[in-house]
């Protein structure tokens, strides 16, 4: 059974793997837990149980000598507001949190696009280039992009895989003029394909109708605003609970 403490170890792993990725590094200040990923200028502080000024001040300030532009602060809703706000932070929109089974789509309903396991996008500059290294190497990280018949990227997405065999959805992304024509549907199955093809009791790979299966039976979990909802529940997944994110610019 998927808890909200899982889910929350699963978002922070997430940002874990991206700063290893892109050059940044995970560091703690008096119990809280710090992300800071280069490739955004963007600090996290992930999941504080007891936020104090002592322990946000030093971490605070570590990344502020990183070149922090943005701190963005994950909180479990059983944390009161407090210290954080006192420091800056200005309330963002809820972190919802939802989990589940992907629910089974024939494959004759799902999008005509080219969906693939991929490193690369088309077009792509910047922090978007830098971060797709998480998919590649020793992190248990995969990203999926949705090609239309020109070969122009229309979606992409990415899923992590953690040892309890959780999978957690990561910017998945559709754009607007072939939303609701099941891209982000393909997208999602594609990359739980990555994690579902083998039965790990017996290491034996899978095909045809028992990988389809074993898709279908891999827990998920997912955090996003109230914007992505329609399209979670329309994967099968139910809301878990709900959560805060908090932002704070660092003037210049």
């Amino acid at each position: 059974m998927t808890t909200i403490r899982d889910a929350q170890s699963s978002l922070t792993a997430w940002y874990g793997d991206l700063a290893a990725a892109t050059g940044g590094r995970t560091y703690t200040s008096s119990g809280c837990q710090w992300v800071w990923l280069p490739a955004r200028n963007r600090l996290h502080l992930m999941f504080p149980e007891k936020p104090t000024a002592s322990s946000l001040r030093p971490g605070l300030a570590e990344g502020v000598r990183l070149g922090a532009r943005d701190v963005y602060a994950w909180v479990n809703a059983s944390v009161r507001p407090g210290v954080l706000e006192e420091f800056g932070f200005q309330p963002g929109p809820p972190l919802m949190w939802t989990h589940g089974l992907l629910q089974p789509t024939p494959t004759d309903k799902l999008a005509d696009f080219n969906i693939s396991i991929a490193s690369s996008v088309p077009g792509a500059r910047g922090a978007d280039v830098d971060e797709l290294d998480v998919a590649n190497g020793a992190w248990p990280v995969r990203h999926a992009l949705a090609l239309d018949a020109s070969g122009q990227p229309v979606g992409r997405g990415f899923a992590r895989r953690g040892p309890s065999g959780l999978v957690s959805l990561h910017s998945i992304a559709v754009a607007s003029d072939v939303r609701r024509r099941r891209v982000g549907t393909a997208l999602v199955r594609r990359l739980l394909n990555e994690f579902g093809s083998t039965d790990e009791a017996n290491g034996e790979s899978l095909n045809g109708a028992d990988a389809g299966n074993s898709v279908t039976m891999l827990p998920i979990v997912a955090a996003a605003g109230p914007l992505a909802q329609p399209f979670l529940r329309s994967l099968g997944l139910q809301p878990l609970g709900v959560g805060r994110q908090l932002k704070l610019r660092i003037p210049r």
